[in-house]
C-alpha cells in the first residue's frame, strides 16, 4: 500500500471514493448472482419434481400389475424432453423394473434405487421420488436432467451482471471526478498559499477562504496562525541584539564547562588506566612468588620424606592453594568491576568438565564423611561450545560451598539441557543438606563479601566473593542463578548458561587439544628452552624438566634466547612474557620472522604470571602456540610437553629438527 503516499490529494480522493463504490457495486451484484443461481437452482429441482410426480402416477398401473411394456412406453415419452438424460422405474424391493437412455448420451441407470431426494452431483440434477398409492409405496422413480441449461440461463445472468457493474463504475468515477474537487481545490489552494508563504517570507499573505464547514475553519485556523506568526516574527526582530549577546556570554560558559568535562574525562580514563596496570602488576607480582613457593612444595613432595615432613609439606601447600584461591577471586571480581574479564569460547566436553570438576572435591568430601555425587541427564550433549574454565570455576565455587557449610549428608551434581532454536541452556543444580540460608539473608548472599552472617566467616573462612563472582559469570554466560534454601534443611543453588551446539561433521580439532593422554611423555626427551628471568622460576621449571627426563637450556631474557636459538635446536621453547632486555612477545615476534623463509616451526608456550583482559589474546597475536598461567603445576606443565611432543600432535605447523 506505499504507492498510496506517492498520489495526489485528487487521485486520493477519487481513489477512495471508487473503492467505496466498486466494494458497495461488487456486493450487490454478487448478492444479486448469487440470488440468481438459487432461484434457477430451485426452479430446476420443482420442473424435475414434477416431471417424476407426473411420471409416477402414470406409472401406477404399470407397476402394480409388473407390465414392463406400458412403464417402458411411459418412460420413451421422455424424449420429448432433452434435458432428461436417463431415467428409470424401481419396484418395490428397489430394483430397477425399467429403464430409459437418451441416444447418444453415455448415462447408465442404476441397478438400484437410491436414497429419495434431489441432489446435485458431477454437473447433474439427480432426483430419486417414491410412487405411492393409498398409502403403499409402489416403486420409485429416477430421473437424470443435465444442467446446460441452467448453465446457459446463469451465463446470461452473469453477462447482465457484469454489465450493470461496469455501466455502474463508469458513473461512479465521472462522478467522483467532478466531486473530489468540493474538498481538494480548498485544500490545493492552501497549500499554494503556505508555499508561497516560504518563498517570499511574507507573513502576511492570507489564504481565501471559498467553503464553510471543517475545510473553512482549516483554512481560518491558517491564516490565524500566520498572524501569530507575523505578530512573533516582529517580536523576534526586535529581540534578536539581545539574544545575540546571550548567545555569546551561554556560549563561552559552554566552552569552559566542556573543558572541564573534557579534563574530568581524561582524569577518569587516566585513573582507569591507573587501575589497571596496578591490577596487572599485583597480579604479577603476586604470582611470581606463588609460582616459586607451589613450586618447590611439589618438588620437594616427590623427594624421599618422612610421613611428619610429608604432612607439614602438605599443609604449606594446603594453605598456599587457599592463598591462590583468595587472590584469584579478588582479581577475578577486581577485572569484572573494571570490565576487563572476557569469555573464552571454544568446543569442549561438558560431561568430562563437569565430572572432573567433582573429582577434584571427592577427597575434600571424603574427609569431612560426606556423600559427593554427579548426576547428568541423557539428553545432555557431550560436547558444546562456551567457556570450560568459566563453567568449573562457578562448579568449583558452589560445590565447595555445600561442603564447606555441610556437617553430614550428601552433596550432587546435576546437569539437564533444553534445546533452544539457536543453541542449547545447560541447567546446573548443587544441593547440599547442610545449614541452610535464612530467607531474609537469601537477597544478599550473591553481593560481594556478603555470607550468611559475620560469624559464618570466622566459623568457615572465606571472602565472601565466590558466589559474587559465579553470579556475575553466570550473567556473561547469559544465564541466570538462584537459590532455594531452608535453615537447617539443606540448600540448592540452581543455574543456567547459554552454550552453542556443535553440528554432526563439525570441526572438532580445536576441542581435541584439550584432552591429555593417559601415558605421560616419558619415552620423548625433549630439548627445550627455558626463557626466564626470575632465578627462582628458572630453577623450578628446570628441576620439574629435568626430573621427568628432559634436557633444558636457560636464557635470562629474550635476546639470550634468540641467541641461544641460533646455537642449539630445540623442540620446545617456554617463554616468560615479561623479561629486561626483550620480552617474550617481541622475541616471540622475531623467532617466526626467521621461520617465515623455511618450513621450521618451533613451538612456542607462553609463561606469565600476568591475568588481566587481552594477555592471552597478545601471546597468540605475537606467534605463540599456547598458554600456561603461573604458578606453573607440574601437571599443567607435562600436559603441554605431551601436547607439543614431536610426532604426538598432528596440527603442528613443521616437523620438528633432528638431532
Amino acid at each position: 500500500m506505499r504507492w498510496i503516499n506517492e498520489l495526489s490529494l485528487k487521485q486520493k480522493l477519487q481513489s477512495i471514493i471508487m473503492a467505496t463504490v466498486a466494494a458497495a457495486l461488487l456486493l450487490v451484484c454478487s448478492l444479486m448472482f448469487a440470488s440468481e443461481i438459487a432461484g434457477r437452482r430451485s426452479d430446476m429441482q420443482e420442473e424435475l419434481q414434477v416431471l417424476a410426480q407426473m411420471i409416477g402416477q402414470n406409472s401406477i398401473a404399470a407397476l402394480s400389475f409388473g407390465d414392463r411394456d406400458s412403464a417402458g412406453q411411459l418412460l420413451q415419452g421422455l424424449e420429448s424432453q432433452p434435458g432428461i438424460l436417463s431415467a428409470g422405474l424401481y419396484s418395490a424391493d428397489g430394483r430397477l423394473f425399467t429403464a430409459y437412455q437418451q441416444s447418444g448420451v453415455a448415462a447408465a441407470v442404476p441397478l438400484q434405487a437410491g436414497p429419495t431426494g434431489v441432489e446435485f452431483r458431477y454437473g447433474h440434477l439427480t432426483l430419486f421420488q417414491p410412487v405411492i398409492w393409498n398409502g403403499q409405496m409402489l416403486g420409485t422413480v429416477y430421473l437424470l436432467s443435465g444442467t446446460e441449461k441452467l448453465h446457459e440461463r446463469l451465463n446470461r445472468a452473469l453477462l447482465v451482471t457484469l454489465l450493470v457493474f461496469v455501466l455502474s463504475s463508469v458513473v461512479a468515477f465521472l462522478l467522483a471526478a467532478q466531486l473530489q474537487r468540493l474538498i481538494s481545490d480548498p485544500i490545493i489552494h492552501l497549500a499554494q498559499t503556505a508555499k508561497a508563504v516560504t518563498l517570499l517570507k511574507n507573513y502576511g499573505i492570507r489564504a481565501r477562504k471559498t467553503t464553510n464547514g471543517e475545510i473553512g475553519m482549516l483554512i481560518a485556523g491558517f491564516n490565524e496562525m500566520l498572524s501569530e506568526i507575523q505578530s512573533r516574527d516582529r517580536q523576534l526582530h526586535l529581540h534578536s541584539e539581545g539574544l545575540e549577546k546571550e548567545v555569546s556570554t551561554r556560549t563561552a560558559q559552554l566552552r569552559r564547562l566542556n573543558e572541564e568535562l573534557s579534563d574530568a574525562k581524561e582524569k577518569a580514563e587516566s585513573g582507569s588506566r591507573a587501575k589497571s596496570e596496578f591490577l596487572a602488576n599485583v597480579s604479577h607480582e603476586i604470582r611470581t612468588p606463588m609460582n616459586g613457593i607451589l613450586g618447590m612444595i611439589e618438588l620437594m613432595l616427590d623427594n624421599g620424606l618422612t610421613p611428619e615432613q610429608h604432612d607439614s609439606l602438605m599443609i604449606v601447600k594446603i594453605s598456599a592453594d587457599a592463598l591462590l584461591t583468595i587472590i584469584n577471586d579478588i582479581l577475578d571480581f577486581s577485572k569484572i568491576e573494571a570490565g576487563k574479564l572476557e569469555l573464552d569460547l571454544l568446543a569442549f566436553n561438558v560431561h568430562e568438565c563437569t565430572e572432573e570438576t567433582v573429582r577434584l572435591l571427592a577427597v575434600r568430601a571424603r574427609q569431612k564423611g560426606l556423600e559427593l555425587s554427579c548426576t547428568i541427564d541423557p539428553g545432555v550433549p557431550e560436547r558444546i561450545v562456551g567457556d570450560p574454565l568459566r563453567l568449573r570455576q562457578i562448579l568449583l565455587n558452589l560445590a565447595a560451598n555445600a561442603i564447606k557449610f555441610t556437617e553430614s549428608g550428601s552433596i550432587s551434581v546435576e546437569v539437564g539441557a533444553v534445546t533452544l532454536p539457536e543453541g542449547l541452556e545447560l541447567e546446573f543444580a548443587v544441593r547440599d543438606t547442610g545449614i541452610g540460608i535464612p530467607p531474609e539473608k537469601q537477597r544478599t548472599i550473591f553481593q560481594a563479601f556478603a555470607q550468611g552472617d559475620g560469624s559464618m566467616t570466622r566459623r568457615f573462612g572465606g571472602t565472601g566473593l565466590g558466589l559474587t563472582i559465579s553470579s556475575r559469570l553466570v550473567e556473561m554466560m547469559g544465564g541466570r542463578i538462584h537459590v532455594e534454601s531452608r535453615p537447617g534443611e539443606g540448600s540448592c543453588f540452581r543455574f543456567t548458561i547459554q552454550a552453542g551446539k556443535i553440528q554432526a561433521g563439525e570441526e572438532q580439532a580445536p576441542a581435541g587439544r584439550q584432552s591429555t593422554s593417559v601415558e605421560r611423555i616419558s619415552s620423548h626427551r625433549l630439548h627445550i628452552l627455558v626463557a626466564e628471568d626470575h632465578p627462582v622460576n628458572q630453577q623450578i621449571i628446570v628441576r620439574m624438566l629435568e626430573r621427568h627426563g628432559h634436557y633444558t637450556v636457560l636464557a635470562g631474557n629474550g635476546r639470550e634466547a634468540l641467541q641461544a636459538l641460533t646455537r642449539h635446536s630445540f623442540d620446545l621453547i617456554l617463554m616468560d612474557v615479561q623479561m629486561p632486555v626483550l620480552n617474550g612477545l617481541e622475541a616471540t615476534r622475531a623467532i617466526r620472522r626467521t621461520e617465515r623463509d623455511s618450513s621450521h616451526h618451533i613451538p612456542i608456550v607462553a609463561m606469565t604470571a600476568h591475568a588481566m583482559k587481552g594477555d592471552r589474546e597478545l601471546c597468540l597475536e605475537s606467534g605463540m602456540d599456547a598458554y600456561l598461567s603461573k604458578p606453573v603445576r607440574v601437571r599443567e606443565l607435562l600436559d603441554i610437553l605431551e601436547r607439543f611432543a614431536p610426532g604426538k600432535q598432528s596440527d603442528l605447523t613443521a616437523e620438528t629438527p633432528g638431532r
